[in-house]
């Protein structure tokens, strides 16, 4: 039997047999996968530990004829802190959500496992105002590694290098407009301010450490750019999260 041994975080589970389950992960090495846990529902099942959320496991795997079969592994690292808060559980679960509904089956992203790893981390790490700046630089990382990156140092339109402070958006070209493109009709944008975009560069490029530490974020930028970001989302979701709404409550108390 040919085992793959590799690194995955739950991202959920799905309705199977009476004591079967299927868990779908996003694995390390084989991208988001759907692998069968044998009696996982039964009390005493030593796979029961990788059937819960908020943790990140070695497993091995056994590809069988129709579905990948979980043997065994080992659990590398509970998220207590985030289990135990509202706020970060439910950021978490956005992140899982928006992973499983945006990534193809068996489709290998290092990248994007990585990405989640370090979200976790840095939400459970954070204060849970902090927590919630790290979910809107992670949407911003991950729409772009999907292929959907924001231009945001070239006017859309004729190139020129933004250097003017005055800038604007256009969402359907996907980046930034000169002034003088926007002036001359070339291509109309929305406003866009420049402490707003300086925010979203370091969002896109910089890693959370880096802004979190050493930037200081003034709250009307930060809705801002929460609002830019969000427009943007919704533009390549092309439909709205079941957690979407309940994420613009937790806007309203955190920034």
């Amino acid at each position: 039997m040919n085992l793959i041994k590799t690194k995955a975080i739950f991202l959920k589970i799905l309705p199977y047999k009476e004591f079967d389950s299927i868990v779908c992960f996003y694995t390390e090495k084989m991208g988001k996968v759907e692998v069968k846990i044998k009696g996982a529902k039964r009390i005493q099942s030593k796979l029961i530990g990788f059937c819960q959320p908020f943790v990140q496991s070695t497993l091995f795997i056994a590809k069988g004829k129709n579905i990948y079969h979980l043997i065994g592994g080992e659990i590398d690292k509970k998220f207590e802190k985030i289990n135990c808060n509202y706020l970060k559980l439910f950021l978490v679960s956005y992140v899982f959500e928006l992973v499983d509904k945006f990534t193809k089956l068996n489709k290998p992203e290092k990248i994007i496992f990585s990405l989640i790893l370090k979200t976790m981390e840095s939400i459970e790490e954070y204060k849970p105002g902090q927590a919630f700046i790290v979910l809107y630089a992670f949407i911003v990382k991950f729409i772009s590694f999907l292929g959907y990156a924001p231009e945001l140092i070239h006017c859309v339109n004729c190139n020129k290098k933004i250097k003017e402070r005055t800038l604007f958006f256009n969402i359907k070209s996907g980046g930034v407009v000169c002034l003088d493109c926007h002036q001359n009709k070339k291509i109309k944008g929305s406003r866009l301010e420049f402490k707003t975009y300086e925010l979203i560069l370091l969002f896109l490029y910089k890693n959370f450490d880096f802004w979190m530490n050493k930037k200081k974020i003034s709250l009307k930028n930060l809705k801002e750019a929460t609002e830019f970001i969000d427009k943007l989302a919704q533009w390549h979701i092309d439909e709205e999260l079941s957690s979407g709404k309940v994420l613009r409550q937790f806007i309203k108390i955190y920034a």
